[in-house]
């Protein structure tokens, strides 16, 4: 056996094999010729494949040097695929100018760094506008919600993107399986986001306060989290006509996002 194309697990890769998984995966997308991609970990090329076929530009970032000197090596003769070496963590000037002020990103992201990686790029200066990309199903549930249940990710993105759950993904669909379930999820930028871009970062830091009791009341957690007295916490929480006895989880978006601005208010007065 060549090791050199033996999964990694330092790169948390689980190489995609199953054909009606990607083949689902490109018709979320609905690409044409005209769109650029963005794909993380491209792995074996399965996916990459079955992308060029829409004649679209694709920029694959893959951090594995064995992968890209080879199976990806087929695509040095592709006109409209470029594969980088890369660490998509921290993408280069070179990387962003390639991909222009519109483009998707359509990956199965790794297990050990699809969420930083997520994360980064949709609050970066140039997001993408649409995204389908494949997480543990956990993770997926986190964003998207679930059982009227909406995680501290899920808070987050909804406030500038809406997320949807495509469908879920079984272990053997992957070599290695991996121990977890995944699920394909799409998300797209909103028009008018529910958060200036400025205010992200300390809207990402309440979310981080409000969640960081999670089990605990609502009141509890912000008083915890946000290191305020129990009294202002329940004030804050009144303001934005919530009840104080629920727990994070239970709250929607428009609720957070309420909650934050009473904060802000609060804080400047």
């Amino acid at each position: 056996m060549d090791t050199s194309f033996v999964a990694k697990k330092k790169f948390g890769q689980h190489f995609l094999h199953d054909k009606s998984i990607i083949n689902k995966i490109v018709a979320h997308s609905c690409l044409n010729e005209n769109d650029k991609i963005l794909e993380i970990g491209p792995g074996k090329g399965s996916l990459t494949k079955i992308l060029v076929k829409s004649k679209a530009n694709i920029i694959a970032l893959e951090i594995d040097n064995d992968l890209i000197n080879g199976p990806l090596k087929i695509f040095d003769d592709y006109p409209n695929v470029k594969i980088i070496e890369s660490d998509a963590n921290n993408l280069s000037p070179e990387i962003t100018n390639l991909l222009g002020n519109s483009y998707k990103l359509i990956s199965n992201l790794p297990y050990n760094s699809g969420t930083h990686i997520l994360t980064s790029l949709l609050t970066s200066p140039n997001p993408p506008k649409t995204s389908v990309i494949m997480l543990q199903k956990e993770v997926a549930n986190n964003i998207c919600g679930r059982d009227n249940k909406l995680g501290l990710l899920g808070a987050f993105f909804q406030s500038f993107a809406t997320t949807k759950n495509l469908f879920t993904v079984r272990p053997t669909s992957f070599r290695p399986p991996p121990k977890v379930m995944s699920s394909v999820i799409k998300i797209e930028l909103l028009d008018k986001p529910l958060i200036n871009l400025e205010q992200l970062e300390s809207y990402k830091s309440f979310l981080y306060a409000g969640f960081s009791a999670p089990r605990k009341q609502l009141h509890n957690s912000l008083s915890n989290g946000l290191d305020i007295t129990m009294s202002y916490s329940k004030t804050l929480l009144s303001m934005a006509d919530i009840n104080p006895t629920i727990r994070p989880e239970k709250l929607s978006v428009n609720e957070w996002v309420s909650l934050f601005r009473k904060f802000i208010e609060t804080q400047k007065s």
